[in-house]
């Protein structure tokens, strides 16, 4: 389980992670996986299942740019150890993004303690699925498509 503390030491995450987290919602994620011997990383697409919709949480800001006063909605994805399937896949770091179970949205956003949110910053328990996809890190051309979920 993440520590909540170091999370309240980034100055990225610590005014945030008590007042403004949400949700982002997903069909699934990608998350690289290192080869011995291989310069770049294999990219795995990972989901439920079922293919349904599930929610990762975050922590949201503005953004000003003073240069041209505009103003950027901005989020960062929480992410936590990783667990028994994301260890083998997201095999260095070991993490993964804190998925939201759906009985536990309400809570991740209205928790109001530092105790409230640790209990919420566990790894999924639930069943996913994985496979291998096309590598879009530094791919030419448009990555940007529906096939791009497809396994390889």
């Amino acid at each position: 389980m993440p520590n909540l503390s170091r999370f309240l030491k980034k100055k990225s995450y610590s005014n945030y992670i008590l007042k403004t987290r949400g949700l982002l919602y997903v069909n699934g994620f990608y998350e690289p996986h290192k080869v011995a011997g291989q310069k770049d990383t294999e990219n795995y697409y990972i989901y439920t299942p079922t293919k349904e919709i599930f929610t990762i949480g975050v922590v949201y800001a503005n953004f000003k740019d003073y240069e041209s006063n505009n103003v950027y909605p901005t989020f960062s994805v929480i992410t936590t150890a990783a667990n028994p399937l994301l260890e083998e896949i997201h095999n260095e770091k070991k993490r993964m993004p804190l998925i939201i179970p759906h009985d536990r949205r309400d809570a991740w956003l209205n928790a109001s303690t530092k105790e409230d949110v640790q209990q919420l910053m566990i790894p999924y328990e639930g069943e996913l699925g994985a496979h291998k996809v096309f590598r879009v890190t530094g791919a030419k051309g448009d990555t940007n498509r529906p096939d791009i979920q497809d396994a390889i």
